[in-house]
């Protein structure tokens, strides 16, 4: 069951018409563990790591340059160096044209601010924020490594080493706190600006070179403790289509329960102040 503002939601027997109430296409689109493929060769590259010197770190996004980074690797912008090119070439090879990467940042970000935030915020919820997980390949010189090693540096130094994201926002600030059991069955629907106070997790994506090496854990783990760090917020929200076992498996293996399922897709909970 679930108890919101003091009233018992009575649970619903039925499936539910998400998209007729518009609860998924404005707000719960389900936070699947995107996989992504940048390079064919990944069982090769994958059986490489155990012999590379690299490092995976988890980062919030907190400058408009690595803004750009995850905009790159989500596919929805092109890197400084691809944007120079395509100038040049704009320019008939005018060897006279020149252009820093500073500069570029800046035209492929306008109306971002230093910070890589969205300078004309205007929803009522707050600013969404990016945590990014960072792959740092380490290949000496003098190493005679095979092509598949190259290329997967090359493959991670278009986004400047980006190979994983997920956003956290908290939403519906002041709309009081969940006090939530794990429910037995389907409970009443509510509408996304009704739900209580939380964390909005979404945007969960892993490049599919970097599976299975706890990256996805540790994306969870920022997102849980940027959600501790604050005052008034302590639960995280996402939603799951029902056939993503392995995004199923992750979540729960982090401590998330749903609190609304059919037989497309669920939405899940975790409380972080645990």
């Amino acid at each position: 069951m679930i108890i919101f503002r003091g009233h018992l939601l009575i649970p619903l027997l039925f499936p539910l018409k998400i998209c007729s109430f518009g609860f998924h296409s404005r707000e719960f689109k389900p936070t699947d563990t995107v996989t992504r493929s940048s390079f064919n060769g990944v069982t090769k590259i994958s059986a490489l790591f155990s012999s590379s010197n690299m490092s995976i770190t988890v980062e919030r996004v907190s400058t408009k340059k690595r803004s750009l980074d995850v905009k790159v690797y989500r596919g929805l912008q092109m890197s400084p160096k691809e944007y120079i090119s395509k100038r040049i070439k704009a320019e008939n090879g005018n060897s006279i044209f020149y252009m820093t990467e500073e500069e570029a940042i800046d035209l492929l970000m306008k109306g971002y601010d230093k910070n890589g935030d969205l300078i004309n915020h205007v929803s009522p919820n707050d600013r969404p924020v990016y945590f990014a997980a960072v792959y740092e390949l380490y290949v000496p010189q003098d190493d005679k490594s095979t092509d598949e090693i190259r290329e997967l540096e090359r493959m991670f130094s278009r986004q400047n080493g980006v190979m994983g994201i997920v956003s956290a926002q908290v939403k519906n600030r002041g709309n009081g706190n969940f006090k939530a059991i794990p429910p037995k069955n389907i409970h009443d629907l509510l509408d996304p600006s009704n739900l209580p106070s939380h964390v909005y997790l979404a945007n969960m994506s892993v490049d599919d070179a970097m599976r299975r090496r706890g990256v996805g854990t540790q994306l969870l783990e920022s997102v849980t403790q940027f959600c501790r760090a604050l005052d008034d917020v302590h639960i995280i929200v996402l939603s799951v289509y029902k056939n993503n076992i392995g995004a199923i498996r992750l979540y729960e293996s982090h401590g998330f329960k749903f609190f609304e399922q059919n037989e497309d897709f669920g939405s899940m909970f975790l409380d972080a102040s645990n």
